[in-house]
């Protein structure tokens, strides 16, 4: 299983790659400048709302959350669990897919290994994590 931050990160590389959102300056109108609890990153969606990426969906950690990727794509196998999570998507009109994936992304957990799949789906390496 992979430890936090690299989970933190995927979770932030899905956020952008998949669903649009975009690291910004901006906060909210209330925003209390001394919380460093909440200091960056903030993300601005593509419908123009603020927040910050701790309340961004946890795609690589929830499956409630990584349904969200799926439904994205227009066909998708999984295949689990065995040892590992198997997870492909397949092109189709209309997807977001970008890039042939000849192997599926393999992890320890359905959500992890949903999330790795849709980076690759988009050309986003994912070797490293």
């Amino acid at each position: 299983m992979k430890a936090g931050r690299e989970l933190d990160a995927i979770k932030i590389r899905v956020a952008i790659e998949i669903f649009g959102w975009r690291e910004t300056d901006k906060r909210l109108p209330n925003h209390d400048p001394n919380w460093l609890e909440y200091e960056p990153p903030w993300f601005e969606l593509p419908d123009g709302s603020i927040h910050h990426y701790t309340h961004m969906p946890d795609y690589p950690r929830k499956i409630q959350d990584a349904w969200l990727v799926v439904e994205k794509f227009p066909n998708v196998a999984i295949f689990g669990p065995n040892d590992s999570w198997l997870v492909r998507f397949s092109d189709e009109d209309g997807s977001i897919y970008t890039h042939p994936v000849d192997e599926p992304a393999r992890a320890d957990t359905a959500p992890l290994a949903i999330s790795l799949a849709a980076l690759k789906a988009v050309g986003v390496d994912t070797d490293g994590d």
